[in-house]
């Protein structure tokens, strides 16, 4: 049927209130927000409206008017499930690309992870910058996709921590009617099988527990998984502590050193770096060294690894000693603080309460 735009969002708004009385200061508000508009505007809609539902103003049977206060929406209505479903894909899609070619060392921590958060609502993955929290949390909804469908959110550009409801409604594919948008989205997920990502919270660490104690007081089925450098401190988290790569014998061999995760992790992004390398017997105490000296801190590896097309393995083991200036050729289309470890180190400072970055 013919319908205006100003006229539909006026049905989408009471339909949305089903047996609501809602007045017309509110029905104003929310088709016309930051407009002012005569409430003889609203009639002429609405008569349309009505009109084109065929209502009567004796026995209207969509929309009922009660004079001098508002309109509500009388129909009986249902639900279709079907059309209702949020736009939730597995993260093997929508995030493919972001995916580390392989992982070392963290298939432990990807079971235990991934086994918790089948048995809890939330899991915290916590550790220090670098260590590789982002790529253990995306291996663990990865593992889980046959269960649980994902969509991945990035905190770390959200400024401020009340946008946290915002930005996830904008990544469900949610068309915020209300003001309500926590409601608007605990509906969207209550009853679905799907996991919500929520990475490098620690910069809006108490607007995230919030939001999280929020939505699982709310619904009965959505998951959250966060990573953070501490924990929400949320009701009913489980925190989950990453630990450093293993480091490999001091003095060791080839063999004996590839054991190491740390090590494996080198060699893999130095091989793609130089287009080729095998770690052999006189390179393995040097490796071992740089390893060590990074404290098996994944994307300090990974930045040390980069280096080696211009230093040699020698020389950049005796150059750890100025981090900052040698681990600063990360890749391009990283995230802009792991590009290099200073801006790993300066993206932390700069999230700092004022107090604690004077200390």
């Amino acid at each position: 049927m013919p319908l205006g735009s100003r006229a539909l969002d006026i049905l989408s708004f009471l339909a949305s209130h089903p047996g609501e009385l809602k007045t017309n200061n509110e029905i104003v508000k929310q088709v016309w927000p930051n407009t002012f508009v005569d409430e003889a505007n609203l009639r002429v809609h609405l008569s349309a409206l009505r009109k084109a539902l065929g209502d009567t103003q004796r026995s209207p049977r969509f929309i009922s008017n009660v004079p001098g206060r508002g309109y509500a929406f009388i129909a009986p209505l249902e639900r279709d499930n079907q059309a209702a479903s949020p736009r939730v894909a597995p993260l093997a899609n929508s995030n493919s690309g972001r995916f580390p070619a392989r992982i070392f060392g963290r298939e432990e921590s990807i079971a235990g992870i991934a086994g918790q958060l089948t048995k809890e609502r939330l899991v915290t993955i916590c550790g220090p910058g670098g260590i590789g929290k982002s790529t253990v949390a995306k291996a663990v909804l990865s593992r889980c996709a046959a269960d649980l469908n994902a969509v991945w959110i990035d905190l770390s550009e959200v400024g401020n921590g009340v946008l946290i409801p915002t930005v996830v409604a904008s990544e469900l594919g949610i068309l915020i009617r209300t003001d309500n948008i926590l409601k608007e989205i605990n509906a969207h997920l209550d009853g679905r099988n799907v996991v919500v990502a929520l990475d490098s919270c620690e910069h809006v660490v108490e607007h995230a527990a919030e939001f999280a104690e929020a939505l699982l007081d709310q619904t009965t089925s959505p998951r959250i998984l966060t990573t953070s450098r501490e924990p929400l401190r949320a009701r009913g988290e489980r925190v989950y502590r990453l630990q450093p790569l293993g480091l490999p014998p001091s003095a060791a061999t080839a063999a004996a050193a590839l054991i190491s995760p740390a090590v494996q992790l080198f060699v893999d992004r130095a091989d793609a770096c130089l287009g080729g390398y095998e770690l052999s017997d006189v390179d393995a105490p040097y490796v071992a060294e740089i390893c060590s000296r990074l404290d098996g801190i994944a994307l300090a590896i990974e930045l040390a690894a980069g280096r080696l097309e211009s230093l040699g393995i020698a020389a950049l083991s005796w150059s750890l000693s100025d981090c900052f200036r040698v681990l600063s050729r990360g890749r391009r289309t990283a995230l802009p603080r792991h590009q290099t470890l200073r801006a790993t180190i300066d993206w932390s400072y700069l999230r700092l309460p004022p107090p604690s970055s004077r200390l």
